[in-house]
C-alpha cells in the first residue's frame, strides 16, 4: 500500500506521455486523484470528496505537453471539462494534419 502523500506527489508530478492522448492523461490524473480521496460510507460526503478530486485542474494543465498543453494553459480553463475539451480539440486537429 502506498501512502496518500505518495499518490498526491504522483498526481502533482504527472506528465503526459508521448503515446498518451489528452483524454488518457485526464483519466490517469483522475485515477491518481481518487487514490487520495477518503472512502466514506455517507454517499453525500463521498460525492463531495469525488468532486474535490475533480479539482485537479492544475495538475492536468501543467502536465499536458505539446500544442494541446500550451493552448490549454493560454485559455485559462475554469474547469476540468473545459481543459479537456480544448486539449482534445487541439490534439485531434494535430492528428488530422499529420494524416
Amino acid at each position: 500500500m502506498r501512502t496518500d502523500q505518495y499518490h498526491y506527489t504522483q498526481l502533482h508530478m504527472a506528465r503526459q506521455r508521448k503515446d498518451e492522448s489528452p483524454q488518457e492523461f485526464a483519466d490517469r490524473c483522475r485515477n491518481l486523484a481518487r487514490k487520495i480521496v477518503p472512502q466514506v460510507e455517507d454517499p453525500v460526503a463521498q460525492k463531495l470528496y469525488y468532486e474535490q478530486a475533480e479539482r485537479m485542474l492544475a495538475s492536468y494543465t501543467s502536465g499536458l505537453t505539446g500544442s494541446a498543453g500550451r493552448q490549454v494553459r493560454i485559455s485559462l480553463p475554469e474547469s476540468m471539462e473545459q481543459a479537456l475539451k480544448t486539449a482534445v480539440t487541439v490534439y485531434q486537429t494535430e492528428l488530422q494534419r499529420a494524416a
